[in-house]
């Protein structure tokens, strides 16, 4: 997946490379001067020195203004009488120990805007403030206007390959540019627009501009931020970057071995021109590596083309970073077929070492969102492997396919949390709290999609192994169960969670029925491997007209280290094998709440037994040709209990066909059911949930499922319900059996 940092690629040595740009300061000493103030205005009447010449003699001030009447590098740079370079301002500066040079973008609101053709260096103590413009008054010239239009900074071009540099003793405050527009040169292969080598300046209301034309370098940067020897931490504001092209890799924002705060950044328009990815050739919209404690708000990353297109991509060490309010999109959302990427991510959090603090935050963005994708080829919302601690949290909307893809052997997933990265590699950690909306297509050319895909490196290890996924909880839009975690849509195979030997706690959860589609194999949660708990979830698997939906598959499969088979734990759970409302209703053929499946690995007879389940609807119907609320699809599988649950078919006569038993036996009775090893006090009786389209897992107040439930002594079962209200209520009773508790 060619990411950035830890092994792994993208955008790397983008901008400069890891030279020490910015430390040789431009000017002369630091003598003399009047250390005027700045952005008043002037008459012009400055008569020191310069033989005659009323703007000569020694610096007097910090203006520039090339196309000022009377400008000249000879005058003296006050209001009056300004300078024509940024490089003079700055020498005048460093004489008269002035904080600020000031720089027009024109001579008056009419004029032409300068463009400085020049390479600076930004000493420390020293700000540019630009976006000026002064006009004629009375005996001079006036400084009063200043644009707050971003078309109105001032720009620089630069003339070197490294970009506009600092010096190294910069700091935050006293040191920075302000309201400056920055071009990239178009020579070199290794370009940035800005670098920040070693310093920690302030850059506000600043735009970067990539090259628009070849020849192109093969790496570009429009901001770049690197430590050499002293860490770098500089504050970046209300900074635009656009138009970054590169032949190899290309970055709007990149952060390597440094920190920084970010705020209202926006990066777009950012292009590689490979024709194929590997060796960091991509683009990248944020890049950090090792940016340990950077803190990014309010802002906003995508990419145009590339054979790899990420929104953030992160590696190294990403402790403490925090990402608030933070959009990603991948490239191409309208998928022009010769332009597809094999890659195509909103975030990429790949290849880290153990955490040095708190695992990386992203949260409270509005979208995240992939792409279209050729075959073979991934599309992800967000990507968390190989070693990297991600909490996401309380995230809008995050889409992995969207657009048009192409050919057969695409994958769309809205999250995936895998050990397997750019290499194979260690379980990532990953938390997925109280986001609205995870899907993993909407892209219907995508071959199979998963709304979250967790996949741990335990099958080598032992039944003690945690796994991918550490928590998901609270995935919904809105407590009517809009929203939450998705397939979408999806020729093939459609699953809502997908968990293999990984052991996440699962809870309070909307895991819906995507679209209806063609697809093939539909299933809401597949636990493959897993000693996962789901409780207080809404699940209904994919609808797949013609073909199968299932609401949780429990696959066997076995952990090496131990021979152990890894068993779940299922309880209060609300399960639907599909959903069949909408004008024209899909009907699956092969329709099961549960079913236990026998994985790729030996089994030997009597198999293991597979999920204690306790308090849980399973709901299958109606119609279809092999409708079971429970299915056991082989003699070597047997549930590890049963008790308190309800198993119905909807529209079958009596009940259908409840449960499948060793894969042959059909139990049409509850009573059949009760009969099994390890089963107690299950019902079949119709749920009555209020609607399953608009109201799900919510059960009326007159359901016969109320207080059939066991009590809270000794169930070892939630204290809450699918909406976080009290369980059971009252007080002393007898639980609801599902998802849904219902009060007096």
């Amino acid at each position: 997946t060619n990411t950035a940092g830890g092994g792994t690629s993208g955008g790397t040595n983008t901008g400069g490379g890891g030279t020490s740009g910015g430390t040789n300061t431009a000017g002369g000493g630091t003598s003399g001067g009047t250390n005027t103030a700045g952005g008043g205005t002037s008459g012009g009447t400055n008569t020191a020195g310069g033989g005659g010449n009323p703007c000569g003699g020694a610096p007097a001030g910090t203006y520039v203004c090339p196309t000022c009447p009377g400008a000249s590098n000879l005058n003296n740079g006050s209001a009056g009488c300004p300078v024509l370079t940024v490089n003079r301002g700055i020498t005048n500066a460093q004489a008269l120990s002035a904080p600020v040079v000031f720089v027009a973008t024109r001579f008056g609101s009419a004029g032409a805007q300068i463009v400085y053709t020049e390479d600076v260096i930004v000493p420390a103590g020293i700000r540019l403030e630009g976006a000026y413009v002064p006009s004629s008054m009375a005996g001079g010239l006036s400084w009063a206007v200043r644009s707050a239009a971003p078309a109105d900074r001032s720009v620089i071009q630069n003339t070197t390959a490294l970009g506009l540099r600092f010096g190294g003793a910069a700091m935050r405050g006293n040191t920075g540019v302000d309201r400056i527009a920055v071009r990239v040169v178009s020579q070199g292969a290794e370009r940035a627009g800005i670098s920040v080598v070693d310093s920690s300046p302030t850059l506000n209301e600043v735009t970067v501009t990539g090259t628009a034309l070849p020849p192109f370098g093969a790496n570009e940067t429009g901001v770049f931020v690197n430590t050499v020897a002293t860490r770098a931490n500089p504050l970046i504001s209300q900074v635009s970057i656009s138009g970054i092209r590169a032949s190899s890799a290309a970055a709007g924002l990149y952060i390597n071995n440094s920190r920084a705060d970010v705020s209202s950044l926006t990066v777009a328009e950012v292009v590689s021109l490979a024709t194929a990815s590997g060796g960091g050739a991509g683009a990248y919209g944020i890049a950090l590596n090792n940016a340990t404690s950077t803190q990014i708000s309010n802002s906003t990353a995508s990419v145009l083309g590339g054979p790899a297109c990420v929104g953030v991509i992160a590696g190294g060490n990403v402790s403490d970073i925090v990402l608030d309010g933070v959009g990603a999109t991948g490239c191409n959302p309208q998928g022009i077929v010769m332009n597809l990427p094999t890659l195509n991510a909103g975030g990429l959090i790949d290849g880290c070492p153990a955490l040095t603090g708190q695992p990386m935050i992203w949260r409270n963005s509005g979208r995240i969102f992939g792409g279209p994708v050729q075959a073979p080829g991934l599309a992800v919302g967000v990507e968390v492997s190989n070693g990297c601690a991600v909490d996401l949290l309380n995230n809008v909307n995050i889409v992995g396919a969207q657009g048009l893809s192409a050919g057969l052997g695409s994958l769309g997933i809205g999250v995936l949390c895998t050990y397997q990265g750019g290499v194979a590699g260690t379980d990532p950690r990953c938390r997925i709290v109280g986001n609205g909306s995870i899907i993993g297509s909407t892209s219907p050319q995508i071959t199979s999609a998963a709304g979250i895909w967790c996949e741990g490196a335990c099958a080598s290890s032992t039944v003690a192994c945690a796994g991918a996924c550490v928590e998901i909880r609270d995935n919904k839009a809105n407590p009517n169960g809009a929203g939450g975690i998705n397939a979408g849509a999806a020729q093939n195979t459609a699953v809502g969670l997908y968990v293999e030997q990984s052991n996440p706690m699962v809870q309070r959860n909307s895991i819906g029925p995507g679209e209806t589609s063609g697809c093939q194999q539909g299933r809401g949660v597949v636990l493959e491997g897993s000693r996962a708990t789901l409780q207080n979830n809404a699940i209904i698997g994919p609808t797949c007209s013609t073909g199968t939906s299932v609401g949780v598959e429990i696959v066997a499969a076995s952990r090496s280290g131990d021979g152990s088979f890894p068993s779940p734990v299922l309880h209060s759970n609300s399960i639907l094998s599909h959903a069949w409302f909408g004008a024209a209703p899909a009907v699956p053929q092969n329709q099961s709440g549960v079913r236990l499946s026998l994985g790729m690995g030996p089994i030997i007879v009597p198999g293991p037994q597979l999920g204690a389940f306790t308090n849980n609807v399973f709901q299958a119907g109606p119609g279809g040709t092999r409708t079971f609320a429970f299915e056991e699809s082989s003699s070597a599988l047997d549930p590890v209990s049963l008790a308190n649950n309800d198993f119905f078919v909807s529209g079958a006569p009596d009940g259908g066909p409840l449960y499948l038993d060793e894969g042959t036996t059909p139990l049409t009775t509850v009573a059949q059911i009760n009969a099994l090893t390890g089963a107690t006090a299950n019902v079949s009786l119709s749920p009555g949930f209020t609607s399953i389209q608009f109201s799900f897992p919510h059960i009326s107040g007159t359901s016969l499922l109320r207080g059939l439930g066991p009590g809270l002594l000794g169930s070892s079962g939630p204290t809450d319900d699918w909406d976080g209200q009290q369980r059971p209520n009252p007080t002393g009773s007898n639980m609801d059996i599902g998802a849904d508790e219902v009060g007096p």
